[in-house]
C-alpha cells in the first residue's frame, strides 16, 4: 500500500532508523490557533502548563485534542502502525528561552509497560525546533536493542524528573538533530534512544509529544492506563476508553482529565518511575 502522509523513504527510515522527520501536518493558521489558544490559557491562569496540565493535555483542552486527532498527524501515524489507532499519553515540551532545562538520554517506553513495543511518539511542533532552542536529538538505530537498562541521576535542570539515563554507549557525533518548522512532527520509535540540549535562544520552544499505539498493543501489570481511540476499531478493549475534552479545562474535561493522570501515574509508579507525581 501507498503511505497516507509520509513518503516510501520516510516509511523505510522509521524502520531502518527508528524515526523519520520532518512531516508537514499543520497549516500556518492552524498553529497560529493552537499557540493562541495555549498561550491564551496560561495567561489567564497566570504562568505556564503545570506538570499535570503537561501530561495528557488532550483531555483537558478542546484544541489539544483537535491537534492530536488531525487527519494528517493520524495519516502519519498509520503509515507506521496501522489504522487502528489509541492516544495513550501525551507530554507538553514548553522550553523557555534562554533556559537550563536540558532532557537526559532516555526511551520513551521505560515506563509505559505496553507489549508489543510498538508504540510510536509523533512529536507535534507548535514553534521552530533547532539546535538552538534544544531540539530533540536522537540516536540513529538504538531502537533496535529493546528495552535497555537505566541509571538514575537526579539533576535540577534534567526536565526528566525521574533522572532516568539510559544504559548505552552515547555516541554523541551520531547524533541527530531533530529540526522542525512550525507545523511539522517527527515520529520515533518507543525503544529509540533521545534526548535534548538547553535553550539557549530567545524564543520559547513548543511542542507536544503523543504516543500512539495500535489497538492490538496490551499493558502489563495490575495498574492500567486508559487511553483514547482516535482512528479505526478497538476490537480488543485492552483499556479503558477516555472521554475526549468538552471545553477548555472546563469542570466535565478536569474531572476526566484527573481520573486518567491518576491510572496513568499508578501504572508508571508500578513500573519504578518513583517521581511521576512529578511527572516526566
Amino acid at each position: 500500500d501507498m503511505p497516507k502522509r509520509l513518503t516510501s523513504e520516510q516509511v523505510e527510515q522509521y524502520r531502518r532508523d527508528g524515526f523519520t522527520f520532518p512531516v508537514p501536518v499543520y497549516t500556518a493558521e492552524e498553529v497560529a490557533r493552537y499557540r493562541a489558544s495555549l498561550e491564551a490559557f496560561e495567561n489567564a491562569q497566570g504562568g505556564p502548563l503545570d506538570g499535570a496540565q503537561r501530561a495528557k493535555s488532550y483531555l483537558l483542552f478542546d484544541w489539544a485534542f483537535e491537534m492530536i486527532a488531525h487527519p494528517n498527524v493520524l495519516d502519519a501515524v498509520e503509515d507506521v502502525i496501522g489504522p487502528d489507532i489509541l492516544a495513550f499519553y501525551c507530554t507538553a515540551w514548553l522550553k523557555p528561552a534562554n533556559d537550563r532545562g536540558f532532557v537526559s538520554w532516555h526511551q520513551d517506553a521505560t515506563y509505559f509497560g505496553l507489549e508489543p513495543a510498538e508504540q510510536v511518539t509523533a512529536w507535534l511542533a507548535l514553534s521552530a525546533s533547532a539546535p538552538p532552542n534544544g531540539c530533540v536529538r536522537i540516536l540513529p538505530g538504538s531502537h533496535a536493542g529493546g528495552q535497555l537498562p537505566v541509571r538514575y541521576q537526579v539533576d535540577g535542570d534534567n526536565l526528566l524528573t525521574s533522572g532516568q539515563n539510559t544504559e548505552f554507549a552515547i555516541d554523541e557525533s551520531s547524533a541527530v538533530d531533530i529540526i522542525l518548522a512550525p507545523g511539522d512532527l517527527s515520529l520515533h520509535h518507543t525503544h529509540a534512544v533521545h534526548g535534548s540540549n538547553p535553550n539557549h535562544s530567545d524564543h520559547r520552544r513548543i511542542g507536544f509529544c503523543i504516543s500512539y499505539i495500535p489497538t492490538h498493543v496490551d499493558q502489563t501489570g495490575e495498574c492500567r492506563s486508559t487511553a483514547i481511540l482516535v482512528r479505526g476499531e478497538d476490537e480488543f478493549g485492552h483499556f479503558a476508553p477516555e472521554m475526549p475534552p468538552t471545553g477548555n479545562a472546563d469542570a466535565t474535561s478536569r474531572a476526566e482529565h484527573a481520573r486518567a493522570l491518576a491510572l496513568f501515574r499508578a501504572n508508571a509508579r508500578e513500573k519504578g518511575n518513583l517521581t511521576v507525581d512529578r511527572l516526566d
